[in-house]
């Protein structure tokens, strides 16, 4: 089973490797953040553009594949024509919530990190990290409402990054969105 898992996916030795320089603006990583382990409790869905450092929270139902794919299309269509310039490519690991993933292939190309490679994705594992500043582990995220975890990430989005020139994640992402819709579609 994990052979034919694995051939049907692309795995992120096969992606490019100028993605992992970060100067291409549309390069996602994704992941869930669960808190108190039990079977009907929210969870987050966790979605940062790797140039611009970019975090987005989603929260959804269950860490099944349905809801995940269903909150990532709804935040890809926000893109509405330029999806292909917004989202260019999505890695994940190989968690059960990522099994629909590959559905979106032809939206978006999708990388799945080697097993137990968690460092593959250092940008979202390392912004997951700093929302448990928030909502620490054991945590059932229940008892957070949507505007809090939308403050906990605006306040991740607005502190200044020394990578990123001591400009800030939302600054940088705000300014490839405009330079993306500011492009006229007319020929």
């Amino acid at each position: 089973m994990y052979r034919f898992y694995q051939v049907c996916r692309e795995i992120i030795s096969q992606r490019p490797k100028h993605i992992e320089h970060r100067k291409e603006f549309g390069r996602w990583e994704i992941d869930t953040v669960i808190g108190k382990k039990t079977s009907y409790q929210d969870v987050l869905l966790t979605i940062i553009e790797r140039k611009s450092r970019y975090y987005k929270v989603i929260k959804i139902d269950s860490k099944s594949s349905k809801p995940v794919n269903d909150a990532l299309l709804d935040y890809i269509m926000e893109s509405k024509t330029k999806v292909a310039e917004v989202f260019k490519s999505i890695t994940s690991d190989n968690g059960s919530e990522s099994s629909g993933l590959s559905d979106f292939e032809s939206l978006v190309a999708v990388y799945f990190c080697h097993p137990y490679s968690s460092f593959e994705r250092g940008s979202n594992e390392r912004h997951n990290g700093i929302l448990r500043q928030f909502i620490p582990k054991g945590r059932n995220i229940n008892d957070f409402s949507e505007d809090e975890i939308m403050y906990f990430v605006d306040i991740i989005n607005a502190k200044p990054r020394k990578n990123l020139g001591y400009r800030t994640p939302e600054e940088i992402f705000d300014e490839e969105m405009d330079k993306i819709y500011s492009t006229s579609d007319v020929a």
